[in-house]
């Protein structure tokens, strides 16, 4: 029982979870300081939503790979399991739909809920870019098209949904304020993928660091890291959201170390980045909820 309980937690490779948890719960923080807080209710479900569609990817990510010969027992992105035949496949194959349901249920309900069909169209557009990033057939990723989905996903669709949620309508200061969000998502798939450039290619797949070169897409890691606490702080000097929202400033200089990392070949870049996620959304939530 507890070796089943390891191997399902391991399969849901929980390491970023927190890139579909932090952003919602900061720009949700940022409608509350604008005297528009969601309702409890409203913001779990959707937090709960965002959740299950990151399982979701995550496992039938893992499934997809796997049988087109992508992941072999060498690969490191992966949870593993299906490589060293720890798990059979078809456990990854239900149970990625069944998040993917869930998630899916849970915000057509909150959509119907709040009477907000606006919120229902964001949704099943997320859940379709979600759903065939690495889905059967043609996928977003193997296309060089994973980061920009990942990039919607993490950041302006996050940002829409929560806007919807909490106002009930578009609002500008919560969309830019996903924007970092969405190019900090971007920057662990990009590190994930040039770290297995070497696989993809053997396995047929041509993901972004295949169309652009391992050099430019280095630069390219440089600004999504680089440019998020840039945007946050002059949508602060703009006067768009609080003050808070330089904080991450002060984690600029973290991204200098990340950018080596990928630079010299550290195979770990893409959880460091995703840890670099974190901090942020941690600092900017503390700040919005100072009184």
């Amino acid at each position: 029982m507890k070796r089943d309980l390891g191997l399902w937690l391991r399969s849901l490779r929980l390491y970023a979870l927190s890139v579909s948890l932090a952003p919602p719960l900061v720009l949700f923080a940022v409608a509350a300081r604008a005297g528009a807080p969601p309702t409890w209710p409203a913001a779990a479900a959707l937090l709960a939503a965002a959740g299950l569609l990151h399982l979701g990817a995550n496992v039938l990510n893992d499934y997809y790979d796997f049988v087109r010969g992508v992941d072999t027992a060498g690969s490191v992105g992966s949870s593993g399991l299906l490589s060293a035949g720890l798990v059979r496949p078809a456990f990854f194959l239900w149970t990625g739909h069944l998040y993917f349901g869930l998630a899916t249920v849970l915000g057509l309900a909150l959509a119907i809920g709040l009477r907000r069909p606006a919120l229902a169209g964001v949704g099943f557009g997320a859940v379709a870019l979600a759903y065939f990033y690495t889905g059967p057939g043609w996928c977003f990723k193997y296309a060089g098209w994973g980061e920009p989905v990942v990039f919607l996903l993490g950041g302006p669709l996050l940002g829409l949904a929560c806007a919807l949620v909490a106002r009930g309508r578009v609002d500008g200061p919560l969309f830019v304020m996903s924007i970092p969000f969405g190019l900090l998502t971007a920057a662990i798939l990009l590190a994930n993928n040039l770290r297995d450039q070497g696989d993809d290619q053997r396995a047929g797949a041509r993901t972004l660091p295949g169309r652009l070169g391992r050099q430019r897409s280095i630069r390219l890691y440089a600004v999504l890291v680089g440019s998020p606490a840039l945007i946050w702080g002059a949508a602060w000097q703009a006067g768009w959201v609080p003050g808070a929202a330089a904080l991450p400033l002060l984690l600029l200089p973290l991204a200098v170390p990340l950018v080596r990392g990928l630079r010299d070949g550290y195979r770990r870049t893409d959880q460091r980045t995703a840890a670099f996620h974190l901090l942020n959304g941690v600092l900017l939530l503390a700040g919005m909820l100072w009184p």
